[in-house]
């Protein structure tokens, strides 16, 4: 199974920039329980909307969670949308 965590850009403008550590633990549990892993850091990356879209769209993922608080919501309407309307996201209109 073919996991991705994505960290949304919570603060775009703000040059800080701050390691996903919830993220982390669950990928951390997920490769011990022999789980394929990724993290997607929007954050840190700075990653345009484009550059996710081509991410999601290129890459076909069995589970696909953020991490997120409210004010991220930005990011998780975009990236659910985007996975609904890709053909390489495994059964993504189900999650939705």
């Amino acid at each position: 199974m073919k996991i991705l965590l994505i960290n949304p850009s919570i603060r775009p403008d703000n040059p800080r920039k701050i390691f996903p550590m919830g993220l982390s633990y669950i990928a951390t549990a997920l490769h011990d329980a022999g789980y394929r892993c990724q993290i997607y850091d929007i954050d840190a990356h700075r990653f345009s909307d484009v550059e996710v879209k081509k991410y999601l769209t290129d890459n076909a993922f069995d589970v696909v969670a953020f991490g997120c608080i409210v004010t991220a919501y930005k990011w998780v309407r975009f990236g659910g949308t985007t996975m609904a309307t890709t053909s390489n996201t495994s059964d993504a209109r189900k999650s939705l």
